[in-house]
């Protein structure tokens, strides 16, 4: 799986919750936000802990027209990988966030390959022991990744680490 920074991200093509807006019920991908030029953000979202919740919660605060976001949901209970429940896990987690109208453009899907995926995004940041916490992609206009972080690093207080620079 492709996770180095100038690399080109391997694509994910995943069901959205079944919300409103571009949140469906449908199968979204990836790289169908690429054509439009703009940058993206790619989330992951741990279902599980409450790091998730503030870090989806922060997301949807941005809503930025600069560049568009992808949110795949999963679940890691601290021993294995689930699929995170929609009406369990999901749909609170946005209605704390802000609801469907502050999702209504921004794709949330669902990992149901069993974290195969997210489990595959993750290995990309962080070392062993392996931590499963939240965890974001920067995607530059070429469609390669130029940065990546984790919550628990902005959540210590330090700063998001992109430059206006890399969204060119």
């Amino acid at each position: 799986m492709a996770t180095d920074i100038g690399s080109t991200p391997t694509d994910i093509n995943l069901t959205t919750y079944n919300g409103s807006g571009v949140n469906d019920g449908t199968s979204k991908s990836l790289s169908s936000l690429q054509p439009d030029g703009k940058p993206i953000l790619l989330a992951f979202i741990n279902s599980y802990n409450q790091s998730g919740q503030t870090w989806l919660t922060n997301l949807a605060g941005i809503n930025d027209t600069a560049f568009n976001m992808f949110i795949v949901m999963f679940k890691y209970d601290g021993s294995s990988w689930r699929t995170p429940n929609e009406d369990f896990d999901v749909i609170p987690m946005v209605t704390v966030a802000g609801g469907d109208a502050a999702f209504n453009s921004i794709p949330v899907v669902i990992d149901n390959s069993g974290g195969t995926i997210s489990n595959g995004y993750q290995t990309g940041l962080f070392s062993a022991p392996v931590v499963k916490k939240s965890w974001t992609y920067l995607i530059d206009r070429a469609y390669l990744i130029c940065d990546k972080w984790h919550s628990e690093s902005t959540a210590a207080g330090y700063p998001i680490s992109f430059k206006h620079l890399d969204l060119d």
